[in-house]
C-alpha cells in the first residue's frame, strides 16, 4: 500500500514493493531532469539527471512527455462520466504538479546558491566539470579550479540538509583518496582538458552556513 501525505491512500496489492520503488525512482529523476532543463535556460548549465549524470538523446524528451503527460490526460478528463475515475486522475495531477513546482523551486535555489558560491571562489575556475572517479563513476562538481596546477573541487549544496546524489557519495571518497579523471571540455579553459589526471583532492562540499563563515 501507498501511503501519500495528504493521507489518501491507494491499494496496490497486485503491484510488489519493489517495483513500485523503481517507478517511484524514475518519475522522482523524470521531475529533476525536467527541473534542471528549465533552471538551465536562466543559468547556462545543460540538464542533468537525479544522479548528476547528464541528459542526452531522447531523454528530455522523454522525461517532459512523463512529467507534462499527466496533465494533459486531466484535462481530458472532464469528458469521463465516471467520476470516480475523473476525481482519481485529479488527486493523481495535483500531486504531481506540487511536487514539480517544489522540485523546481529547488533547483532555482540550488542554482542560485551555486553562484553564490562560484562568486566567493574568486578566479580561475570552471563550472559542472565531470570527474571519473576510480570505479568508473563520473560526478560532476559545481566548480573546479585550477591553481598553478593543483586542482581543488567544490560542490554547492543549497541547504544544510541536502543530501549528496549516489553518484556523488559513491565518487567524492574515491576521488579524495585516488584522484580522478576529467571527462569532457567544461574544464579545459582553466587547464583541465578532457583526460586531465586529477591527483587524491577532497571534495569541499559548502552549505549555506560554511559561506556564512567565510563572509
Amino acid at each position: 500500500m501507498f501511503i501519500d501525505p495528504d493521507g489518501r491512500q491507494i491499494q496496490m496489492s497486485i503491484i510488489d514493493q519493489p517495483t513500485v520503488a523503481k517507478v517511484g525512482e524514475r518519475l522522482l529523476d523524470n521531475y529533476v531532469v525536467v527541473g534542471s532543463m528549465i533552471t538551465g535556460i536562466f543559468t547556462g548549465n545543460p540538464p542533468h539527471h537525479i544522479d548528476g549524470t547528464p541528459v542526452t538523446g531522447s531523454e528530455g524528451e522523454t522525461a517532459e512527455m512523463a512529467v507534462f503527460l499527466p496533465v494533459g490526460i486531466v484535462k481530458a478528463a472532464g469528458e469521463v462520466t465516471a467520476e470516480v475515475a475523473g476525481a482519481a486522475i485529479g488527486d493523481v495531477a495535483e500531486g504531481a504538479a506540487k511536487g514539480a513546482s517544489t522540485i523546481t523551486e529547488n533547483a532555482a535555489k540550488g542554482a542560485a546558491f551555486e553562484k553564490q558560491v562560484g562568486e566567493s571562489l574568486g578566479g580561475n575556475k570552471a563550472s559542472q566539470v565531470t570527474i571519473q572517479a576510480a570505479d568508473g563513476t563520473r560526478t560532476r562538481v559545481d566548480w573546479a579550479q585550477n591553481n598553478n596546477g593543483v586542482p581543488s573541487l567544490t560542490e554547492a549544496k543549497g541547504s544544510q540538509t541536502a543530501p549528496l546524489t549516489k553518484a556523488q557519495s559513491t565518487a567524492h571518497p574515491q576521488i579524495e583518496t585516488s584522484g580522478g579523471t576529467v571527462r569532457g571540455n567544461k574544464g579545459a579553459g582553466i587547464g583541465l582538458p578532457a583526460g586531465t589526471k586529477i591527483p587524491p583532492t577532497k571534495v569541499d562540499v559548502v552549505r549555506p552556513d560554511d559561506l556564512l563563515k567565510t563572509q
